[in-house]
């Protein structure tokens, strides 16, 4: 008799563990993401390759911040607004003196794919574009700055893993199309025979998602 009833309450227990598993995902058509993330991006310059110049810091790898607010529908879609904030530079002695060059960039724009959430897990597969609200290039050589402004373009793989009902943790892998244009100043190139400024190239990063 005492066997059965431990039996029956140890049944009991597995089943309530399951129900509590299943339903941790609270049953909304719509959800509010909330999202920050610090990402590290690679890029291949020419602002990199000066020939005979030596580096102190390079613009590859740069530091972007990201944050962003959108929608997740059904589980199975997303749409939201994101801005980027990027922490780039170079100091090098291009054999005239040292020089140092602070990129200023700051930009909004929108993102939108599809998604996968299954309780802790989620996955999303998104494209977006960003438009540079801020984009200048501040040096000991002078202010740079482009005619016009263009639009960047990426796409990125996100993992997240939930702690709670209300946030999630996740990795990011993705590229980033960022043709900036070609800088000037006062009739200078920045960049040699008046090339643009391109720090396209893979990226990866770290962030909290906070859901409503």
């Amino acid at each position: 008799m005492r066997v059965s009833l431990t039996f029956m309450c140890l049944a009991m227990l597995l089943c309530a563990g399951d129900v509590q598993a299943r339903s941790y995902r609270r049953a909304k058509d719509v959800r509010i993401l909330i999202s920050g993330a610090f990402e590290a991006s690679f890029a291949s310059t020419a602002a990199d390759t000066v020939a005979g110049a030596s580096y102190t810091t390079k613009y590859s790898p740069y530091y972007p911040i990201a944050g962003g607010i959108g929608v997740l529908i059904h589980d199975n879609w997303y749409i939201g607004a994101r801005f980027d904030y990027w922490l780039a530079g170079r100091v090098f002695d291009p054999g005239t003196g040292s020089q140092s060059d602070a990129l200023r960039y700051l930009a909004i724009g929108g993102e939108l794919g599809i998604a996968q959430a299954d309780n802790r897990l989620q996955l999303y597969i998104l494209g977006g574009l960003g438009y540079p609200l801020q984009l200048q290039i501040d040096s000991t050589a002078g202010t740079f700055t482009t005619p016009t402004k263009q639009l960047t373009f990426h796409g990125r793989v996100v993992g997240a893993l939930s702690f709670s009902r209300y946030h999630a943790f996740f990795v990011e892998v993705g590229y980033r199309f960022a043709h900036l244009g070609s800088f000037t100043s006062g009739g200078t190139d920045y960049l040699s025979g008046g090339a643009e400024l391109d720090l396209s190239g893979p990226f990866a990063g770290l962030g909290i998602h906070f859901e409503f």
